[in-house]
């Protein structure tokens, strides 16, 4: 008689199933967690050139620069910015998934993929610490936790470097940056990020890793990149998801 062992994961996707969560089809018996194989082939993670400011993708005719022509000239208080692609396909879906469907497991998956690429294009200084770019107090009622708070406590534990909880905090509530454009929405941050007084030693003199989930004209992590400068910080990066199409 032979026996047949039979794997405990096997068993529990009879009991639980589970589901790529791009494409709805079944993951039975694969050691994907979040997406199948066609999926993950989807997810923009080859390198392409960007700017290291804004994130947008060098033209096919640019010459060999760090910057686009338009940030020579417009100058925001992050260094530079790692991301996983454009706001669009695959990423999006995941991306308004975690946001706004409650999908909260989702953030393993995308802090690991910004991990991939950290790792694989790294930062010209040393990470000493990560912050997140905080909701208002109201939003994250809503909404019911910061998913930019999650993806920094998960790129944190990947990445080994120390996540400064609850350093910065946005004290009021402000129109939707998606629903305003360029200096509209430069106006409608500005003041409204504060470093919360008995954080400032521990930022003094650091270079951070800021870590939001898009960013669309920068205006929100300029913001709080210049706040972390001003109180103390020696060097603020930026990381984020994607980037939307819109300047």
């Amino acid at each position: 008689m032979i026996k047949t062992k039979i794997k405990i994961s096997h068993f529990l996707d009879l009991v639980y199933p589970r589901e790529c969560w791009g494409c709805q089809h079944s993951l039975a018996q694969s050691s994907n967690r979040f997406l199948c194989f066609f999926c993950w082939q989807q997810l923009p993670l080859r390198r392409k050139p960007i700017c290291l400011k804004c994130g947008y993708t060098h033209g096919p005719h640019c010459l060999d620069s760090l910057w686009c022509l338009e940030c020579l000239n417009r100058p925001f208080a992050f260094k530079e910015v790692r991301l996983v692609g454009p706001y669009k396909g695959l990423l999006r879906r995941l991306l308004i998934c975690y946001k706004f469907e409650k999908k909260f497991a989702l953030h393993y998956l995308l802090a690991a993929i910004l991990a991939q690429k950290i790792k694989r294009h790294p930062f010209p200084d040393k990470i000493e610490g990560i912050v997140a770019v905080p909701l208002a107090p109201k939003r994250e009622r809503e909404r019911g936790y910061n998913q930019a708070t999650y993806l920094a406590l998960s790129l944190s534990q990947k990445l080994q470097i120390p996540y400064l909880s609850s350093v910065l905090e946005k004290k009021c509530d402000t129109v939707a940056q998606s629903t305003l454009s360029g200096q509209k929405r430069r106006e409608n941050v500005q003041g409204v990020f504060h470093l919360v007084s008995c954080k400032k030693k521990e930022i003094k003199g650091k270079v951070l890793l800021l870590v939001d989930d898009v960013i669309t004209t920068g205006s929100t992590a300029h913001e709080c990149a210049r706040i972390l400068k001003k109180t103390g910080a020696k060097k603020v990066y930026l990381v984020v998801i994607a980037r939307t199409e819109i300047r």
